[in-house]
């Protein structure tokens, strides 16, 4: 992607996007102007910038864990 797809990608999404967002959008394969992608840890939120000049910050959404019923074995007499 390019800069400026990315910049609209994170203004629709509220600076929160999903795995597969990132994955798309930061692939250093595909996005080849990125030039360091940086993870603070405190704060939980990337920082990016980008050989033409861009600098992002973002967050990526946290997954729900799904809520797996326990399973119970019955045996009939």
């Amino acid at each position: 992607m390019y800069s400026d797809e990315i910049e609209k990608l994170l203004q629709k999404k509220g600076n929160l996007i999903t795995r597969e967002d990132y994955t798309t959008a930061f692939n250093p394969n595909i996005s080849t102007q990125i030039s360091w992608i940086y993870y603070n840890n405190n704060k939980d939120v990337f920082s990016v910038a980008t050989k033409d000049g861009y600098y992002f910050h973002f967050q990526i959404a946290k997954e729900q864990a799904i809520e797996q019923k326990p399973v119970v074995k019955v045996k009939k007499v």
